[in-house]
């Protein structure tokens, strides 16, 4: 969206009307989990980044700004640098928060498209690159004047999965060990944050018999009861962070 469509954001929420065009009904919140990315034409930056701006400030918008954690330590370094010239242009009025990594739970499931080994996964977690990129991002930003600014890591559903009371927690993605850690460092300031996609779920099946019919795992992902899919996850992503040290 924002290397290739910047100029051509929602300006109204999905769903509303033309009758309804109000400005209670204006887009307010932004969430930008990167400012840019390597494979993204470097000319087109500024242009785009000057469209998005624009945006923010026409809506009076708040963001939450993101950068990465990934296998690529240069790669992390660029992306925050970008992420930081992003942020003296939003402006500190607008930002709403810092999210450091998206969806690290589930990275271990797309080792192809991410690049993703098990040396990675490693340093990631058993290795604590993850945790000593956040404290030294969060102290840079703290240093931009953002120490009052909250800060997160975005996670998918399986952070939240299983039976237990604590988060994911295998080597693959250490999820409660992380979080035990951040919590303990930031208190209050850091915040929980959930990417939660029905449609991801490895339990979704195909109906009986059928190669194009899913009614069934359909009507417990479109409802909106408690023992329904997403409320549940809703639910777990409310009680897990209860069990976390402090």
């Amino acid at each position: 969206t924002v290397a290739n469509c910047s100029g051509q954001l929602l300006e109204y929420w999905p769903q509303s009307s033309p009758s309804d065009y109000t400005p209670s009904k204006r887009v307010k919140l932004v969430r930008l989990f990167r400012a840019w990315a390597p494979e993204w034409p470097e000319a087109q930056r500024y242009p785009a980044w000057t469209k998005v701006v624009s945006y923010i400030r026409r809506h009076n918008a708040r963001v939450l700004v993101g950068t990465t954690v990934s296998c690529f330590e240069e790669e992390d370094q660029q992306s925050w640098r970008w992420t930081k010239e992003m942020l003296t242009l939003i402006g500190r009025e607008h930002v709403i928060g810092l999210s450091i990594g998206n969806e690290l739970d589930i990275w271990h499931l797309f080792r192809k498209e991410l690049k993703v080994d098990d040396a990675c996964l490693y340093r990631l977690w058993d290795g604590g690159y993850t945790l000593k990129w956040f404290r030294q991002v969060v102290s840079e930003f703290d240093s931009m004047g953002y120490k009052h600014v909250p800060v997160t890591s975005v996670f998918a559903g399986l952070a939240v999965a299983g039976k237990t009371l604590n988060f994911w927690n295998e080597p693959e993605a250490r999820i409660h060990s992380l979080l035990s850690q951040l919590v303990s460092a930031y208190g209050e300031r850091f915040v929980f944050a959930f990417n939660l996609y029905p449609y991801f779920d490895p339990k979704a099946k195909l109906d009986p018999n059928a190669d194009d019919q899913c009614t069934g795992t359909l009507s417990q992902t479109l409802c909106w009861e408690s023992k329904c899919n997403l409320p549940k996850q809703m639910a777990a992503a409310r009680e897990k962070p209860k069990h976390l040290p402090g």
